[in-house]
């Protein structure tokens, strides 16, 4: 069949268009993209996707062949190795498989006030991802050659800057199917375990309760970690613990724990000093 009408375009395309009307096609009947359509139709979209691969082989070598004529064996041999790279890569990615690739873990330290005001934060990963460029297939769908992809050098795989985010009152968030990709394997999962890091005068017990150490001169008021500032309507002794519920850090239910309020004799001050030999 003539590659022009495999491809849509007309005989006086641009090399442009030819390869973005390639490229348009290809992705339409990649395997990955059938995956879930009946046998019957997996079927059709194989020989059509062979079909466009040998169409723009020949444009791209041969554009004066016949095009009547059926298409060189080197073409449907390069067009048969492509479709069974991206068949066998889908495989991997739809099919069950028992192997997983590891998980990532991540320690996140995140202040406290962060950490009870749930505050958004982002941040950025490299992860292992099949190579857009060629689809995961390692070669230049592109070119007229046949050689490795450019993008990924023919690894099929290259390390790509993966965003998250999450929020930090919530202790551990697990990303399905976000670990790095391979072959052969379903793909793990990135995990992210968020650190408190203590602020002065809190401390962190119970998992989602706080403790809050006032000293003498600061009894009568607070400023809590939501910002507000608080006036305590009596007076304790030294030593005693007052509670206050829900001021807390969220649980996993994201209900609040409770505060706790120490006071102290007076302040513990450290100071620098030197030593002389006696």
């Amino acid at each position: 069949m003539n590659p022009y009408t495999i491809l849509q375009i007309d005989k006086d395309a641009t090399k442009d268009e030819i390869r973005k009307a390639y490229i348009k096609l290809a992705m339409k009947f990649h395997p990955d993209k059938n995956r879930h359509k009946t046998k019957k139709e997996q079927i059709v979209n194989e020989d059509k996707f062979k079909e466009i691969n040998n169409a723009y082989e020949v444009l791209n070598n041969n554009p004066n062949a016949n095009y009547s004529s059926p298409s060189s064996s080197k073409y449907s041999d390069i067009a048969d190795r492509i479709y069974k790279e991206a068949k066998l890569f889908g495989k991997y990615f739809f099919d069950i498989v028992q192997e997983v690739t590891s998980d990532i873990n991540i320690n996140l330290t995140l202040d406290i006030f962060d950490i009870y005001n749930n505050i958004e934060k982002e941040f950025t990963i490299n992860i292992k991802r099949k190579c857009k460029k060629c689809m995961g297939m390692g070669i230049n769908l592109i070119n007229k050659e046949y050689e490795s992809c450019r993008s990924c050098l023919g690894e099929k795989f290259k390390l790509t800057d993966m965003n998250f985010k999450i929020n930090a009152g919530e202790g551990r968030h697990i990303f399905f199917k976000k670990s790095h990709e391979e072959y052969g394997k379903r793909t793990g999962n990135v995990i992210v375990n968020i650190i408190p890091k203590n602020m002065r005068n809190y401390r962190i017990i119970n998992h989602c309760d706080l403790l809050l150490n006032l000293y003498r001169e600061d009894q009568k008021q607070f400023k809590h970690l939501d910002n507000k500032t608080y006036q305590l309507n009596e007076e304790l002794p030294t030593d005693t613990i007052f509670m206050i519920k829900d001021m807390g850090l969220y649980d996993n239910d994201l209900n609040r724990g409770t505060l706790f309020i120490q006071y102290l004799d007076k302040k513990i001050i450290y100071k620098t000093t030197k030593l002389s030999e006696g």
